[in-house]
């Protein structure tokens, strides 16, 4: 008890002012907040005809999602924002009525981060007096702690993403080159694909 009892001083005189207070008869907090949810493509294609015997086409497409996430309190609002770039292309040439040569490729990129204006400017938890919370090359992550009660609802300001503010990202990249040939009865194709997929994340 000795040990929690200074805790719940800082507790109720710093944290307990930003849980927001009961405003309908019943004793419940009740709030409508819109939350914008639009999404942007961009898609674009290009077939072009060589030869008779050889084709060509090449896709990109782009989409960029923001979202607004509405925290507990009305004045958090976490900016979430997915892009995600992508290009493929192939092409064919029919050597012959026997044989054919194809080479495909592409890649598929994804980025997503999230924000939150309260955090990195002031430690709250310094501030409430709460001490040993080492925060040295953690600056931008400083602000207002996650709380958490027991059969309440708890107080989360960090947004839609973990640690935030962070970023995750990665992309896979492929491309493939295949000869086949027909000879009779038996079909003969060599080839080679080289697959690469990566990702990235940063968070606090």
């Amino acid at each position: 008890r000795s040990t929690l009892f200074p805790y719940t001083t800082l507790f109720r005189s710093y944290f307990l002012p930003r849980f927001v207070t009961a405003n309908s008869l019943d004793g419940f907090f009740k709030a409508l907040a819109k939350a914008p949810n639009t999404t942007y493509e961009y898609l674009g294609r290009v077939d072009h005809q060589i030869t008779s015997a050889q084709h060509i086409y090449g896709r990109f497409e782009y989409i960029h999602e923001p979202i607004d996430v509405i925290g507990y309190i009305p004045s958090y609002i976490s900016t979430n924002t997915t892009n995600e770039p992508s290009l493929s292309a192939n092409y064919t040439w029919a050597i012959s009525s026997k044989s054919l040569l194809t080479f495909t490729g592409g890649f598929m990129r994804d980025g997503f981060t999230y924000t939150n204006p309260p955090l990195g400017k002031q430690n709250d938890d310094a501030l409430a007096g709460i001490e040993g919370i080492p925060t040295t090359g953690r600056e931008q992550w400083i602000g207002p702690p996650d709380i958490g009660l027991t059969g309440y609802q708890g107080v989360t300001l960090s947004g839609g993403g973990y640690g935030a503010p962070g970023k995750q990202s990665g992309g896979e990249y492929d491309g493939k080159g295949s000869l086949s040939h027909v000879a009779g009865p038996h079909t003969f194709e060599i080839g080679a694909e080289y697959f690469n997929r990566t990702t990235y994340g940063r968070h606090g």
